[in-house]
């Protein structure tokens, strides 16, 4: 743990990489989830949502890498959800 601390990059990776390792097992865990239910048959209703999951899992693994970073999220939080009223609204 000293040697650690003294290597800031090292702390950084060690985090990242169990960020990365998390969001991956919960991939799999969804994906194999999503085939042993049945959503909507064999289908693309079943893919559809199994893409919709990932990209999810996806967005939140940066969001959650970003933080623990050090970078600052909440502009990025603010800007998505000012995205998503305007592409609301567009296709209204």
């Amino acid at each position: 743990p000293k040697e650690i601390s003294r290597h800031p990059y090292l702390r950084y990776g060690v985090r990242i990489g169990f960020v990365v390792a998390l969001f991956w097992m919960l991939d799999r865990l969804i994906s194999i989830l999503l085939r042993r239910s049945g959503i909507a048959g064999a289908g693309g209703g079943r893919d559809l949502v199994q893409t919709l999951a990932r990209t999810l899992i996806l967005s939140v693994g940066v969001l959650v890498a970003c933080d623990t970073l050090g970078v600052s999220i909440t502009p990025i939080l603010a800007s998505l959800g000012v995205g998503s009223v305007a592409v609301a609204l567009a296709l209204q």
